[in-house]
């Protein structure tokens, strides 16, 4: 009897295929990676600087929109840094949030003497909203004594306002137009 035959006969089992192979433990390892990655960039909480740059890249909408600007507020109201309040006063504007822009502009106010953003963060500051870059240009204006470069950039936010529905953007328009 060949040895085969009573191998088999002996009631040992047959080599079959294996379903659990190297190359797809390495390919599920890395799919595995992959959503880790993406699960954490979409969960965690990005800093105030992260939030301003992902807000201002245009890529966020709807609701991924007002939950960085609500992220981006709330930063602002902790941060002790005047360019983040900067920053959170703009993200009150936006979501129409009234004691929110009353605390970060008191607290402009009480920050350093004549400090303004620079020049280069104005464009990030605006957070990607054309109407908030005209908020910003009026507010700036105003602080530079250039009234009617101001009341130009505000009517450009009174008009704005009325297209979007921004109350709380045009009650600042015509309180600043006053």
């Amino acid at each position: 009897m060949p040895r085969d035959a009573a191998v088999g006969a002996e009631g040992a089992r047959p080599r079959g295929e294996r379903v659990f192979t190297w190359p797809l433990a390495v390919f599920l390892a890395g799919v595995t990676a992959v959503l880790s990655g993406a699960a954490f960039a979409k969960l965690r909480s990005p800093a105030v600087d992260e939030a301003v740059r992902l807000l201002a890249d245009g890529d966020l909408d709807g609701e991924e929109r007002t939950g960085m600007l609500r992220h981006l507020l709330a930063g602002a109201l902790r941060s002790s840094e005047p360019r983040e309040h900067w920053a959170g006063l703009l993200a009150a504007v936006s979501l129409g949030d009234g004691d929110g822009h009353a605390a970060l502009q008191a607290r402009i106010a009480a920050g350093p003497a004549g400090w303004l953003p620079a020049a280069e963060d104005r464009e990030w500051l605006a957070l990607g909203d054309p109407m908030l870059r005209n908020v910003l240009a009026a507010t700036i204006a105003a602080a530079e004594g250039r009234a009617p470069d101001a009341a130009v950039a505000w009517r450009q936010v009174a008009a704005q306002s009325r297209l979007t529905g921004h109350t709380f953007a045009a009650g600042l328009a015509a309180a600043a137009l006053r």
